[in-house]
């Protein structure tokens, strides 16, 4: 009777599903996630659980509606609370930032792509998000390489790289703990 703990329990089925590609059970249950996060006033997972919804949309190659979702999340992160709140919207900012950039990317529109993908990369960076700057710099790479500007392709690409190792290199250390 928690709608807190149910919305939570949808959330995780939500996720379950995307990551089995039941892409219209995901978004079901993300979706009624939402709308108990909203209704207890829990904006942030709100605002996960909508970003959850246009993580499914892209994968079905939905771009212009994911785009919808990703900028109601973007209002969301905007509205930045205290102590763990301004964390949380924080966090939520960088992903939607890197993710509508990624979205820009695959809808080949690079312009506006590196434009997110290089404040996306900015805020992860800053907040220590590993894999979330390296998804913006692999599609940073990509977006200056579509440009023609193959120097700047070339740098995002080095970091790219270095991210990668570093990234791989933090996981197996906790694979090993594990």
């Amino acid at each position: 009777k928690d709608p807190f703990k149910v919305g939570t329990v949808c959330m995780n089925l939500g996720n379950a599903y995307f990551h089995i590609l039941v892409r219209d059970s995901a978004r079901i249950y993300t979706n009624r996630a939402r709308q108990l996060f909203s209704g207890i006033s829990k904006i942030y997972y709100a605002g996960t659980a909508m970003q959850t919804i246009a993580f499914t949309l892209i994968s079905d190659k939905r771009y212009p509606e994911a785009l919808i979702y990703l900028d109601s999340v973007h209002a969301i992160a905007m509205q930045q609370g205290t102590g763990l709140e301004l964390l949380e919207s924080k966090y939520l900012l960088s992903d939607v930032t890197v993710f509508t950039g990624v979205t820009h990317c695959l809808m080949h529109n690079y312009s506006r792509a590196k434009k997110y993908l290089l404040q996306g990369y900015s805020l992860s960076d800053s907040l220590g998000m590993l894999e979330r700057a390296n998804d913006a710099l692999q599609h940073l790479a990509i977006a200056y390489e579509k440009t023609g500007q193959t120097d700047s392709a070339f740098y995002y690409h080095k970091l790219f790289k270095t991210a990668s190792d570093s990234l791989t290199k933090v996981r197996t250390i906790n694979i090993v703990k594990l």
